[in-house]
């Protein structure tokens, strides 16, 4: 079974490297480098998105208000929230399905990105 999954984050090197490996494990990968392009591509997919893999600092709109807007929509994938930083007041680990600590490693996201899309 192939999964789709949206990879948002504004890093255009990790993007790219998120991509790759998870087109490796056979995802049917949507990028996006922002916050609106990323609920863009959710719309336009009409919920046929398995995981949104998305990092929680981004200018403009951010992975933080990305996932609150979707805790009120129809959204019914998983959400996997990347950063630097743990979760706080703004994000906790309760509005997310997992949450990974950069820097990210290979194995730790596509193990993540797998069992999120089952």
């Amino acid at each position: 079974m192939t999964s789709t999954v949206v990879v948002a984050d504004d890093d255009e090197d990790l993007r790219v490297t998120l991509e790759i490996w998870l087109k490796d494990i056979g995802s049917n990968i949507v990028p996006a480098t922002n916050g609106q392009e990323a609920l863009e591509a959710l719309e336009s997919l009409s919920n046929d998105v398995d995981v949104l893999l998305i990092d929680r600092r981004m200018p403009g709109l951010s992975g933080d208000e990305v996932v609150k807007r979707l805790k009120e929509s129809s959204f019914t994938g998983r959400i996997i929230a990347m950063s630097a930083h743990p979760p706080n007041d703004h994000l906790s680990e309760d509005d997310v399905d997992e949450y990974l600590t950069k820097p990210l490693y290979q194995n730790d996201v596509v193990d993540t990105v797998r069992k999120a899309a089952l």
